[in-house]
């Protein structure tokens, strides 16, 4: 697994904030990107929304990268055989709907693939719901991703999906066309 170091995550940080920005007014709803550091989710950059869930993720929070939208749009576009690592430990309960079955952990991740989104409908905690989607190199593996948050059962599913993955793919566009970040 590739681990970003803290510059580069902070390079990362720099490059989306125009992207999140955008996004945050956009929306309204709190904004994050975020990296995979091990197991868990490192939020690098926050923006807080109108209306914020319990407990937002804050820049510098760590979360089990399983139970947030974050870091199941990233663990998604691993290879196979570094997911199959990933999940060999068990998967532990954060929120009262964290996924905790490897089978179900591998639907979902299809589902990611599919949509290019990623849902946590309270599994990183009770009464939050996210939506998120990765941040990829060319090579099609994940830097990072940027993901929208907000109470569950009041964020817009296809509307707030769309803006996200509308955001996700400027962002990958200025990513891949800056020769300093393209190898993050």
């Amino acid at each position: 697994m590739e681990e970003q170091s803290n510059a580069a995550a902070a390079r990362t940080g720099r490059a989306a904030l125009t992207t999140m920005v955008d996004l945050h007014r956009a929306t309204g709803r709190a904004v994050h990107l975020s990296v995979l550091e091990g197991r868990d989710v490192l939020v690098v950059e926050s923006l807080t929304g109108r209306t914020t869930p319990p407990a937002p993720p804050q820049t510098g929070e760590r979360l089990p990268a399983h139970a947030t939208a974050a870091g199941k749009a990233m663990l998604a576009h691993y290879p196979a055989e570094w997911l199959a690592l990933y999940l060999e430990r068990p998967l532990e309960r954060v929120g009262p709907q964290t996924i905790a079955s490897i089978a179900d952990m591998h639907r979902d991740l299809e589902d990611v693939r599919a949509h290019g989104t990623a849902w946590d409908h309270q599994e990183s905690g009770a009464g939050a719901c996210a939506v998120a989607a990765a941040i990829r190199r060319a090579d099609g593996l994940p830097l990072g991703a940027l993901s929208i948050s907000g109470f569950f059962g009041a964020l817009a599913g296809t509307r707030s999906a769309s803006a996200l993955r509308d955001a996700a793919e400027c962002l990958n566009g200025r990513i891949r066309a800056d020769p300093r970040l393209i190898h993050l």
